[in-house]
């Protein structure tokens, strides 16, 4: 899980401001996974110990390496020492319950449970990818969605900007239907940066369902590419700030994470409605 950080961006530790004792919950689309093991990474190489661990499930990621941090806890006679020799030889580990039906999908834990393995495992950070998307770049909440763990203290949202000039469609965004609903349009139309700055600042979306208190920070992944970047740069740029006061842009390109903080551009247009 180890990852250096790049010359020319931060690591998501120093560039998303994180600090010892935070519990960070990832929601939103695909690109969760990746962000929240660079972060327990980050945080290891300054000298902290952290936990990844999620409220739905996990992809198991077919890597000699990596896979020595997990802990399946169903397999261990005694988890919770498996994961504190974990954080004191490896310095983070990724806590699951158990196999789902497909092997490579693992079950994570309800937010009580997590309550409870926190005071079991202290670690400095905790990171807990808090909703399930299917890969898909954007997705939009349904009523029992996300499952954010008690007491995070901040809540980062994600949204792939492969999305941008793709089809509202199941095969690009998930709950697409609901997505449909809160932009007042139907399925099939190309999905613009007005569309995605609308779903962020839905107040019928992700925003009712961030706990009060946690710092909010919306988090666009995958700009590796020109115009993806130039999409991140949009969205900025139409997101209402007061809800939404901290936008990252960020891409892993060989294993190496990059984050960029992303100031409102210009004054081109007001924040898009949020109803």
């Amino acid at each position: 899980m180890g990852t250096p950080m790049r010359q020319d961006g931060l690591d998501p530790f120093s560039a998303l401001r994180l600090h010892r004792g935070d519990l960070v919950a990832l929601i939103g689309g695909g690109g969760k996974t990746t962000l929240m093991f660079a972060i327990c990474a980050a945080a290891h190489e300054r000298g902290l110990t952290a936990v990844a661990t999620t409220t739905t499930r996990l992809h198991w990621i077919d890597d000699e390496e990596h896979n020595r941090h997990w802990v399946v806890a169903s397999e261990f006679q005694d988890p919770i020492s498996a994961v504190l020799q974990l954080l004191r030889s490896k310095g983070h580990a990724v806590l699951v319950r158990d196999r789902g039906e497909i092997r490579t999908k693992l079950l994570g834990y309800s937010p009580e449970e997590l309550s409870k393995l926190r005071g079991l495992c202290p670690a400095d950070l905790w990171a807990v990818e808090a909703d399930g998307s299917r890969g898909r770049p954007l997705k939009a909440p349904i009523a029992h969605e996300p499952i954010i763990p008690n007491g995070a203290t901040v809540v980062i949202l994600v949204v792939g900007m492969d999305v941008v000039g793709s089809r509202l469609s199941e095969r690009n965004v998930h709950r697409y239907e609901r997505v449909a609903e809160l932009l007042g349009t139907e399925p099939g139309v190309c999905i613009g940066a007005d569309d995605v700055a609308r779903v962020v600042n839905h107040r019928a979306g992700y925003l009712a369902r961030i706990p009060a208190g946690a710092r909010r920070v919306l988090y666009l992944s995958k700009i590796g590419k020109k115009d993806h970047r130039e999409a991140a740069m949009a969205v900025s740029a139409m997101v209402d700030r007061t809800s939404w006061p901290e936008v990252y842009m960020g891409e892993v390109l060989d294993g190496e994470p990059r984050v960029e903080p992303l100031e409102r551009q210009g004054k081109a247009s007001e924040p898009f409605p949020f109803f």
